[in-house]
């Protein structure tokens, strides 16, 4: 799981074996973190900004799917 919610967000709460790269910084550390041979599931507060994460990191050869609803709906 890739948490693209700020570093603050994700302190407050977050699932424990969740990534968190925040959104505005997904283009720059995706190379440092992720494989582009597994499957990842993006989430965020209510699945706006991972839904943009989803489309960047689709455009750079991850496979990815949003978690609908994010934390808000856990």
């Amino acid at each position: 799981i890739i948490d693209v919610r700020t570093v603050e967000e994700f302190n407050e709460k977050s699932i424990e074996s969740a990534i968190n790269i925040p959104l505005q910084l997904i283009q720059f550390k995706h190379q440092e973190v992720l494989n582009k041979d597994k499957e990842y599931y993006v989430m965020c507060f209510s699945g706006a900004r991972a839904m943009m994460a989803e489309g960047v990191l689709s455009s750079l050869g991850y496979k990815v799917s949003v978690v609908s609803g994010g934390m808000k709906d856990l």
